[in-house]
């Protein structure tokens, strides 16, 4: 597979380290906070100790069995409780089921080993599963230790009087226990013979089986990260960090025009202070000291670049690391790092806290449904000596944060979990840090907006829209996008992507000709064949740079390498590890328009250089496992990257073959896909991956 291979179902075909980040992204909160809910499922399997009531091995019965019920009621009250977020008194419960199983352990010890060997070889299904009592009992009692840890670790974050740098120390501390338990209770389900169980429980072990490994590296995964947030807060060493506003009513390439930001310091894991200038990002211009070309679209409406403009790129690295630069040379001070949001979240956090009085300000509450508008209204207004229009984002974010502990209960906490897990997953929330170790991280866990690599098809449709106003509110976006293999194992790909603006014309901020630079990305190499239904503004409407300003090496690539296709117009360079082909789009309120791409991909299914490197990984695997007959096996997969920061899009993908090729494998497991290929329709929420793999029938 390759540097940066990801991990859906094996074997499988090369995926790329970001193709798959969305399962596992969304997957790292899930399961520690969704532990009680997992640990009642745990349950299930104890509940086969009722049967051993017609037993009496060394007076199992009265003993083991009086101990270990206990221990499952004890069990159960803690679950409740957990899921009520009382983990004191769920703490208090699991460690009396602890108790209780470690009672029955004791008991168990004291049977002679030799009665459960006999058992385990009896033909009598209630002997069997007697000969599993050790197993089963040991597993209830990790279940038990593990859920004390745990809801010790979340009752960290109920503390009163504990600043955060100690409620996460003691979080990390319980936490990394709890990990230690986790690790022994799957060990200890693994040690269970299935066979032992009554039929009925078997199907419902197997999935417990497979929780406790999701429990297990769900819980790593997140006490990692909390140790992380640790270096994040400035619990050892202060920092500080530029957070951007992206209106992704107006798009631009990491999610929108940046109109406000602030200026966020951490020290000793508290917020030492947020600063949000009251003209928003237009108040650096005045100590810009760099004259620097901008990228020539934006000549349409200034071809001096500044900081607003600076997340040119769809890559957010590439645009923080640039965003950052030109906050430095606006006379802004060195930050550790560059966080972005759209509205988006704000609307979502809203949604699960309920409205925020604003009226001492700003003379509005401001709730999920007003948000959007009332921002807009208030930050279009000229500033003056009573007014900082700019700053609403920051008051209203303070105003959360002083108001959230107050609204915190089990209703807003699960609310506010899956908020933010949509947030990050659809990738409205963006993280970039210079700490190496934080990076690494939020890379991990697919935090940071970065075009991902594949060695397959790949496509990623980026919308940067200049003078058209906020209008992006008001487009549905339609991507098709089709890929036919030839006999040779040539493939040829057509997308078509259709934007319908759906605002009237005149309408109050939405109502303004959309005004698109488009690019879409494609594998590294791909030839152009043909393009259509691109609209160019007028060249009067640009304005020339001046000569004495500077170049900007970052864009050399697509400004001065880059070709252009005569019949459309279409510019057609490398960036990332992909090739973009670029034009403008435009379209009017009730209006409907079409771009139309036909190219090659860089590939031949059927090329063996192009398989050595995957056959040596996977495909003598695949062959010995789906095709005994040992004829030649052909993977194809797409990865379909959403713009970051941007509403879904709807995508339907097509996979055309010739009559020499047959699909025999799919990922996922619910593609839809016949022997002659593949027809998708889904929402582009966040990034999708499909594969299949397919048989030569010469």
């Amino acid at each position: 597979i390759g540097a940066g291979a990801i991990e859906p179902p094996r074997p499988l075909l090369p995926l790329s380290a970001g193709a798959a980040f969305r399962a596992k992204g969304s997957r790292n909160l899930r399961p520690v906070l969704s532990f009680a809910i997992i640990l009642l499922i745990l349950i299930l399997p104890f509940k086969a100790m009722t049967y051993y009531k017609s037993l009496d091995l060394g007076g199992l019965r009265g003993k083991v069995l009086g101990a270990s019920e206990i221990g499952m009621d004890e069990l159960i009250k803690a679950g409740e409780s957990a899921s009520e977020l009382q983990f004191s008194q769920a703490s208090q419960s699991f460690s009396s089921a602890g108790s209780n199983f470690l009672q029955a352990q004791n008991e168990l010890n004291k049977i002679n080993d030799l009665l459960f060997i006999l058992a385990s070889v009896a033909p009598n299904q209630k002997l069997k599963m007697a000969a599993d009592a050790k197993n089963i009992v040991t597993a209830g009692q990790a279940a038990a230790a593990l859920g004390n840890e745990l809801s010790l670790a979340m009752d960290s974050f109920s503390a009163g009087n504990k600043d955060l740098t100690e409620i996460l120390n003691s979080f990390d501390n319980h936490g990394r226990q709890a990990v230690i338990y986790a690790e022994n209770l799957a060990k200890q389900l693994a040690r269970i013979n299935i066979n032992s169980l009554p039929t009925k429980y078997q199907e419902q072990f197997i999935l417990i089986q497979k929780k406790g490994e999701i429990l297990k590296n769900g819980l790593g995964e997140f006490v990692d990260l909390i140790s992380k947030i640790q270096i994040f807060i400035g619990a050892n060493q202060d920092k500080r960090y530029l957070l951007v506003f992206q209106n992704n009513t107006e798009l631009r390439a990491t999610g929108g025009f940046i109109g406000s930001y602030a200026l966020v310091d951490f020290r000793n894991g508290r917020i030492e202070n947020i600063e949000a200038p009251g003209g928003g990002s237009y108040d650096t211009e005045a100590g810009l000291t760099a004259q620097i070309i901008a990228p020539e679209p934006l000549h349409l409406v200034n071809p001096l670049w500044h900081f607003w403009d600076a997340n040119w790129w769809p890559d957010w690295p590439a645009s923080a690391d640039k965003l950052m630069w030109f906050y430095e040379k606006s006379d802004g001070p060195t930050v550790d790092g560059v966080i972005a949001f759209t509205p988006t979240v704000i609307e979502k956090i809203l949604s699960a806290i309920g409205p925020v009085d604003m009226t001492d300000n700003y003379g509005v509450m401001i709730d999920a449904e007003n948000f959007w508008l009332t921002a807009q209204k208030l930050s279009e207004q000229k500033p003056d000596k009573t007014k900082e229009p700019k700053k609403i984002i920051g008051d209203l974010m303070n105003k959360i944060i002083k108001e959230l502990p107050a609204r915190f209960n089990k209703n807003t906490a699960v609310a506010l979990i899956r908020a933010v897990e949509e947030n990050l997953s659809q990738k409205h929330i963006l993280f970039y840090f210079t700490d190496e170790e934080l990076q690494n991280k939020v890379s991990d866990l697919g935090w940071d907006g970065r075009i991902k690599q594949t060695n397959w098809d790949y496509l990623m449709v980026v919308n940067t829209n200049i003078a058209g106003g906020k209008s992006d509110k008001r487009i549905k976006e339609v991507i098709d996008h089709t890929a036919e293999i030839l006999k040779d194992g040539s493939i040829i790909n057509t997308v078509k992507i259709r934007r319908t603006h759906t605002g009237i014309k005149g309408e109050a901020f939405c109502g303004a000709r959309n005004v698109d630079w488009m690019r879409i990305y494609t594998p590294l190499g791909s030839e152009l064949l043909e393009a259509r239904g691109f609209n160019k503004p007028d060249d009067i409407y640009f304005e020339t740079p001046d000569d004495s300003w500077q170049k900007d090496s970052d864009l050399f690539t697509e400004e001065e390498l880059a070709e252009i296709h005569e019949p459309s117009g279409v510019k057609i360079y490398q960036e990332a590890d992909k090739t973009v082909f670029a034009n403008w789009s435009m379209v009017d309120p009730g209006q409907t328009v079409t771009i139309y791409l036909r190219y090659k991909l860089p590939f031949n299914l059927q090329q063996q250089d192009n398989l050595k490197a995957e056959r040596r990984s996977f495909s003598f695997k695949l062959q010995n496992i789906l095709n005994p007959a040992q004829k030649q096996l052909f993977p194809y997969a797409l990865l379909a990257q959403k713009q970051s920061g941007s509403i879904a899009s709807e995508i339907h993908s097509t996979l055309k073959l010739s009559d020499d090729f047959k699909v025999v494998w799919r990922y996922p497991d619910g593609l839809s896909a016949a022997t002659t290929g593949w027809r998708i329709s889904d929402d582009l929420d966040v990034d999708k991956y499909w594969a299949v793999v397919l048989e030569n029938n010469k």
